[in-house]
């Protein structure tokens, strides 16, 4: 199947993207949810052991910890947008074929075999065509028919 799409690349897609990569590629859910049952443990433990005080501060301390690495986390993201001009608001324009994707940007061309993606990664709104861990194409679902929906879907595939 040949086809064509665009995707105009905006903060909002780069953050969401970032994210994918963080939660899937890097597990940081997984990072999360046990650093939180380890929090968790740590203020029962401090409550069964009657020292309300110190679970107190230890909440207050795990919250201020989370609150400074998502703070942390949307300033790294942030300035990397905003230091790469070529990325900002740029249209990128997937050509698909059966057996490579070519993406025209500002960057210049550039082709993904399909048989030497990373990975692909789909979400409610996107897929990522991964290059390597940290690297993809974004692709927004909304700009495409369901055919072109299940053909990329059935790239993971190959």
């Amino acid at each position: 199947m040949n086809f064509e799409v665009e995707t105009k690349y905006t903060l909002d897609e780069y953050k969401k993207f970032n994210q994918v990569v963080l939660d899937i590629i890097y597990s940081g859910r997984k990072r999360k949810i046990i650093i939180i049952i380890v929090c968790m443990l740590t203020i029962v433990g401090l409550v069964a052991f009657k020292m309300y005080s110190s679970a107190v501060i230890a909440f207050i301390v795990y919250a201020a910890l989370f609150y400074l690495e998502k703070k942390g986390n949307n300033k790294a993201i942030n300035d990397a947008w905003e230091s790469n001009e070529l990325m900002k608001n740029a249209v990128y324009h997937y050509k698909f074929s059966e057996d490579k994707v070519e993406a025209t940007s500002p960057k210049g061309l550039e082709i993904l075999e399909y048989d030497k993606m990373y990975r692909l990664i789909e979400t409610d709104t996107n897929f990522y065509m991964m290059i390597a861990k940290n690297v993809g194409f974004i692709i927004l679902k909304a700009n495409m028919t369901k055919e072109q929906i299940e053909f990329v879907r059935g790239l993971e595939k190959k």
